[in-house]
């Protein structure tokens, strides 16, 4: 309006401009979705290194732990911004199987954390430590949550262990004895094959020379059990006539003490 009353107008369009519609904080690797109520706008995050999204999705995945802003700007022009925490979250490392009867322990890098197992009938593990203890046969899922709640997790399996070797654990020189296990599937092995010979699928031991030699049986899995051999050394040769008349009689000799004779 002019000082002398004249009057001139212009029509000013005022858009809406919703609050961004999601979580603050997202673990590190995993994703969350982000929404607006103005649809079909744009989203960009201030550092993909922390947080990357979706342009016109507004699905987020925490790349890194920091924070970043995120910017959706409306179909109008409009702009609105969230700032989202991204926590870190490590991956579980150690060995990833055992045998039924033995511990390991896992660590992570994200400290201060808590340990669970999904099956602890199977694979228990201490809370604090960290350290499974192989109950039996099977898998179980262990379970890493950091003190900002984020969880890595990690497919842990405890093998069979394998039952004592049965069979005879005595031989002579250059005869067999037959050693088995009732877990079947298994390898065996001679610590001193100069000592005793084993097959490695049949357990058929062969005494080579006088001494004692360790016999294993592991596992597909791993796990192994022993047993230890004594190989003996065969008696000298007999002494004495090879023949003798009927009624009469004979002294045969053996130079190795404490022997039986029999015919």
């Amino acid at each position: 309006t002019t000082p002398i009353g004249c009057i001139t107008t212009h029509t000013l369009t005022v858009h809406p401009l919703a609050p961004i519609v999601g979580p603050a904080t997202v673990c590190q690797g995993r994703t969350i979705s982000l929404s607006d109520p103005a649809v079909g706008g744009t989203w960009v995050s201030s550092d993909i290194a922390v947080a990357a999204i979706g342009s016109t999705s507004g699905t987020l995945t925490g790349v890194g732990p920091g924070t970043a802003t995120i910017t959706y700007t409306t179909p109008a022009g409009c702009t609105v911004s969230t700032t989202i925490t991204v926590y870190p979250l490590a991956p579980i490392l150690g060995v990833t199987a055992i045998c039924a009867g033995q511990t390991t322990t896992l660590t992570d890098g994200t400290p201060d954390g808590t340990w669970s197992s999904s099956a602890a009938l199977i694979a228990a593990i201490d809370g604090s430590t960290g350290t499974v203890s192989g109950v039996a046969a099977g898998t179980a899922i262990i379970s890493y949550t950091t003190p900002a709640g984020c969880v890595a997790t990690l497919a842990f399996r405890v093998h069979p262990f394998p039952a004592a070797i049965g069979g005879v654990t005595t031989v002579c020189v250059g005869s067999t004895t037959t050693l088995t296990n009732t877990l079947g599937g298994g390898i065996w092995l001679s610590v001193n094959p100069l000592v005793a010979t084993v097959g490695v699928s049949s357990g058929i031991a062969t005494g080579i020379s006088a001494d004692t030699t360790t016999i294993y049986y592991t596992t597909t899995g791993g796990c192994s059990v022993s047993v230890l051999l004594t190989v003996h050394p065969l008696p000298a040769a007999i002494v004495g006539p090879s023949g003798l008349c009927v009624g009469s009689t004979t002294t045969l000799t053996n130079a190795t003490p404490v022997g039986i004779w029999s015919s």
